[in-house]
């Protein structure tokens, strides 16, 4: 497995983080990996590794105020500014690998991020992958605490909380809690305009599930603390034929770093070479 480094500017102008991960094989279609909020794109070793090793190319970045790339932690000045960063992986992904077809693997916001993106987008991608997506967060969020929200984001846009995920609500190996906490790229910070943005968003991409028309495959564990499972089921119940929905029983919220990933990244690659297959 090769694996290259760059740094893409941002369309206002901030540094952002991109890695690929490519063989010496001729691959079957390039994986655009969006990570989750909070995370950093090299946090999916294990996801990757098995991506590579069955022909799949992997292109990723790491958002403003994430990981590697600049900004202030958990900070964007709006939702748009993250989708632009988004449009950034997709151009870079096209530009690097020109001639193979592409598909989005979104995880956690990151895979919200990337049904909003197609339901408001027109692309040349073949097919989509989201893992646990933001939907609809598990913490009740009052009419009160959306109107303090809305409020403050005028008030004070830049105001940073934390986002109160614990590692432990997220996976439930001891080992993986252990090697999130001590990674130092890693953070729970996030800004309540930009949290009080992300939630509407969410919203508004379960009513439009239909516009997309590819392959997708909805992953989600049934004792997820963080986001709503059952948002996940009710989004495949408005979506076409060719999507696919693949709960997994007892696990949390991080299917691809907890106990039990071997087996997601399995289903994964089954579910790739099926549709591939087709292209």
């Amino acid at each position: 497995m090769k694996h290259n480094e760059y740094h893409w500017k941002s369309n206002d102008g901030l540094e952002l983080f991109g890695q690929t991960w490519v063989s010496d094989k001729q691959p079957k279609a390039i994986i655009n990996l969006l990570h989750e909020f909070g995370e950093h794109s090299g946090r999916y070793e294990n996801l990757v590794q098995s991506l590579v090793e069955n022909n799949y190319y992997v292109v990723s970045i790491d958002l403003r105020g994430h990981g590697r790339s600049s900004g202030k932690r958990g900070y964007s000045s709006s939702y748009q500014k993250l989708i632009k960063d988004l449009q950034i992986l997709i151009l870079k992904s096209e530009n690097l690998f020109p001639d193979s077809p592409k598909l989005l693997f979104g995880i956690g916001l990151g895979g919200s991020m990337a049904i909003y993106f197609l339901t408001n987008h027109i692309t040349n991608l073949s097919g989509l992958i989201v893992s646990s997506p933001w939907l609809s967060i598990q913490q009740n969020i009052s009419k009160t605490k959306l109107l303090s929200g809305k409020i403050i984001r005028y008030i004070l846009p830049g105001m940073i909380i934390e986002t109160g995920f614990a590692p432990e609500d997220k996976m439930r190996s001891p080992d993986s809690i252990s090697k999130f906490k001590n990674d130092p790229l890693n953070h729970d910070k996030v800004s309540v305009k930009l949290f009080y943005e992300i939630i509407i968003a969410g919203q508004r991409s379960t009513r439009s599930i239909y516009k997309i028309n590819m392959p997708i495959l909805v992953m989600h564990g049934n004792s997820d603390k963080i986001a709503s499972f059952k948002a996940s089921k009710n989004f495949i119940l408005n979506a076409s034929a060719k999507a696919t929905l693949k709960l997994w029983d007892g696990y949390y919220h991080d299917l691809l770093n907890d106990e039990g990933s071997d087996e997601v990244c399995k289903y994964v690659i089954s579910w790739l070479d099926k549709i591939t297959g087709q292209f």
